[in-house]
This record gives C-alpha cells, structure tokens and sequence, in this order.
C-alpha cells in the first residue's frame, strides 16, 4: 500500500506526522507499505510521475478547488484529510467564514476525513456528502498525542529552557508583507472572485490584532523587566515579523527571541509556564497539564480563539497579567481537579485525549480497500468535467489587467512570500528523520524495522521490513 505523507508547516507537522509513520509500520503488520514523506509541493510533482499509484493522499485540510481532486484521481490518488486547525475557531469564522464549509462542494471526492472532536464531527456530518458511511472518523489529532507527559524526554532538552514561554499568534496583524500587497498578489493568480472575498475577510482580523499586537508587547515588557531573575522567551507564528520582536526587545537581558522551527511542544517542555493570546499552542500546554494565560488587551469575543481562551487564565491590562502570573509561576501546573475539569471540557473539541489518535488514524488508513474506492471516485469525474471547464471571462480579463499595471509589485511580494515560505518549510536532513522516529518507535515499543530512502532532497521513502 503506498500512503503520501506531505508536510506544509514544519514546525506544525513534522513531529506529529512522524508519529502517524510510527503507528502506521507499528499497525501494518503483514501489510507491505510505502510511505511518502516530505515537502508538500515536491511531493504531489514526484507522484505526478504515476510511478508509484495508487496511493492514499493526506492532505492537512479540506481542499476548496475542484481541481485539486481530479488532477489527483488522474495520477491515480485517492484523497483523505487529517486537519491540522480543526479545533481552532472565532464567533466571526464560524459565522462568515466556516472552515468545514470550504470543501463541501467537492466532498464526494473525499475517502477520509480525520475530525478532531465531537463539535466539527457533527457539522461535518449535517453539511458533507460523503459517499461513505465510514468516511467521517472522529480521531483527534497526532499533535496531541505528542502533548502527553509519555513524549517529555522527546521534546525535553537540557541547555535551552525558559522559564516563561510566550507565544503570539499576530500572523495577520504582524506579517511581514502588507496585507494590501499580498490581496493584490493572490488576485492575480486566482481563478474566480473566490479568493478575493477570503482575504477580504481578513481585514476586520487584521484590524483586531492590530489593535492589541503593541499593548500585548509592551505588556509582556513590563512583566519581564519586573521578574529580572526569570527567563523570558518569545515564540511567534511562522507568518509574523520576527525582526520586530528582536528590535522590541533588544535591551531586555532576560528576554530571547526563540527559534521557531521546532513544534510548540519543544517550547512548551522546556519552560514553566505559557502566555498567548490566543493560540492552538495553548491546548498542547494544557494537555501536558502547564498553566496557560490568555492576554488580550482590546477583548472582542467575536474575534477570540475561543477555545484556547476558555482554558486559560485571563487578564486584560498589566496588573491582572501580573497578579495572574505571580500566582500561578510558583505552582506552574494545576491542581487535579482542575485539570480534569479542563481535559473534560476539551474532549467536546478534541478526540482521543490521554489516548492515542496516532493509532485510530493509522488502522483507517490501513484499511482502505484503494482500487475500490478510486473506482467509486472515479465516476463522479465525467459528470464534474463541464463544471471544471467553465470560465468567468471578465474576472480573467480583471486578472491580466491586474499583472499589467501592478507587475513590479506582483513580483517583489512573490519574492517576499517565497522568503516566508522557507520559513515554514525549510532542509530536513535525513538524519534527523532516522533519529527522531526512531525515538517515537521506541516510546511506542515498536521495533524499529524499517528502511529509509532520500528519493531526493526534502523527499523520503520510508518502508516496512
């Protein structure tokens, strides 16, 4: 059976994707598998060479363009998702801009589709025709898996601890591109009107992080500068300005700008306490039983990660911050009953806590019966032909008016977005795959016969003996 591994984010991805793989060779038993793993991009452009279908694709969300699926069932590729944001939602998403909703229209193509808890799994269930009964699995996620206290010698090191870790989640209201800049790009590389009204919902995002990226800041200052004997040290999204803290916080001695390469859960083992304003990050900190603070200056619950804020501590100025913090550092993980009053609220947006989605996921996969259901797929092709090849002629003729007049804009922005794309996808040496499954294999008592190929840089063949 071949399965496509493709990871987008490193820092997000890699770690949890390679403890499906453990769980994949670990569950295989008898079964012959071929995982592909590696860059996204470079991955689907290697099994485009159909040398190696059919294969399970899984993708890390739900795909809105029809396209997508059909130039997969072409290279014979089935298609299942494992989302890598599913648990992650604001009143104003859910009410303008639905993620579940993005991909309904195609849902016929999908296999699979991994849910992280009970609240996406029903809107899924009302709002998606999937072919399948079976195609709906409430899994969890891998990522969380990675949070419980059996991982910590995997994520724990000895010489870069912080004591306090802080995390900004300010991707929109701190990137390094103007967001003007980045709508007018996407613009001219869209195929219908779609895409403009996504980035025009991105403005009033953009406006509330804004708002509160200084005050958070100046905030976080103060509480470094009053705690001198403590280490402070800062972890933005892979999307934000890293320069702008290095610049903010250039005097203070106690303060580091982390790297972010690393998952969050490396961070987050090596340092006493979080504070975020609002991010995923924040549920893996809870998982692994460490006390979140949730600072938000400018609070409009209409734009809050919801989730993440409602299992934290909460504070809105500097002195709730630093009576908060001056509580909770001494003891830096909760009491019992409080931490299973969370765990119990989370299982309602998370599946499989203190479990092991790992293993749930694996098994689904393994299970496919792959010819039958690309012969399934395979006949919703001819009736979605038509509907592919339609164009919106003046929409095309306001995209090329678009590449004329803006052409050195257009090319320097691209030039950004392709720097920040190192970012979240940058060299991963082979060594560092070997050591780091091997090390999952070995948690997960799981012997570590397999074999490992480059097929070339960024790109693997992992095997089962």
């Amino acid at each position: 059976m071949n399965i496509a591994l493709p990871v987008e984010w490193i820092s997000r991805e890699l770690d949890s994707k390679l403890l499906l793989i453990c769980h994949l060779i670990k569950n295989s038993k008898k079964k012959k598998i071929k995982i592909f793993f590696g860059d996204q991009k470079l991955l689907g452009k290697f099994l485009s060479s159909k040398k190696f279908s059919p294969f399970v694709w899984i993708s890390s969300g739900v795909d809105q363009q029809l396209s997508a699926y059909l130039n997969l069932l072409k290279i014979e590729g089935l298609f299942t998702s494992l989302d890598e944001e599913g648990g992650i939602f604001t009143k104003y998403e859910e009410e303008y801009y639905p993620r579940h909703l993005r991909g309904r229209d195609n849902s016929h193509f999908i296999s699979k589709l991994f849910i992280w808890g009970k609240k996406e799994y029903f809107k899924f269930k009302k709002d998606f025709n999937l072919i399948s009964k079976n195609a709906l699995i409430l899994s969890g996620n891998p990522r969380f898996d990675l949070a419980n206290k059996k991982y910590k010698n995997f994520h724990f090191s000895k010489n870069k601890k912080v004591n306090v870790l802080i995390n900004s989640a300010f991707g929109t209201g701190n990137s390094d591109i103007n967001i003007k800049d980045e709508k007018l790009y996407w613009m001219s590389r869209a195929d219908n009107f779609d895409f403009k009204k996504s980035f025009d919902f991105l403005d009033p995002i953009y406006t509330y992080q804004k708002k509160n990226f200084l005050p958070f800041l100046e905030d976080i200052k103060k509480l470094a500068l009053k705690y001198p004997k403590l280490t402070f040290g800062i972890r933005c999204h892979p999307a934000e300005n890293k320069q702008v803290y290095k610049i903010f916080f250039k005097k203070i001695k106690n303060f580091k700008v982390l790297d972010n390469s690393e998952s969050a859960l490396y961070n987050i083992f090596n340092s006493d306490i979080l504070i975020h304003n609002g991010c995923t990050t924040a549920i893996e900190n809870t998982i692994s039983n460490k006390i979140s603070i949730c600072h938000i200056n400018h609070r409009n619950k209409k734009f809050e990660q919801y989730l993440p804020v409602k299992i934290s501590y909460n504070s809105s100025n500097f002195f709730q911050l630093e009576k908060i913090f001056r509580d909770c550092i001494k003891k830096k993980s909760y009491d019992r009953s409080k931490y299973l009053k969370i765990l119990k609220y989370l299982k309602n947006y998370i599946s499989q806590l203190n479990k092991s989605s790992s293993d749930v996921i694996s098994k689904n996969l393994l299970n496919i019966k792959l010819q039958d259901e690309l012969k399934i797929k395979k006949e919703f092709i001819v009736e979605n032909k038509d509907k592919n090849k339609k164009k919106d002629w003046f929409f095309l003729l306001k995209r090329k008016l678009i590449q004329i007049f803006f052409y050195k804009k257009i090319i320097l922005t691209k030039k950004k977005i392709n720097e920040r794309q190192k970012r979240k996808f940058f060299s991963i040496p082979k060594v560092i795959i070997v050591k780091k499954l091997n090390e999952l294999l070995k948690i997960n008592k799981c012997s570590n016969n397999y074999k490992i190929s480059l097929l070339k840089k960024n790109l693997f063949l992992i095997e089962n003996n």
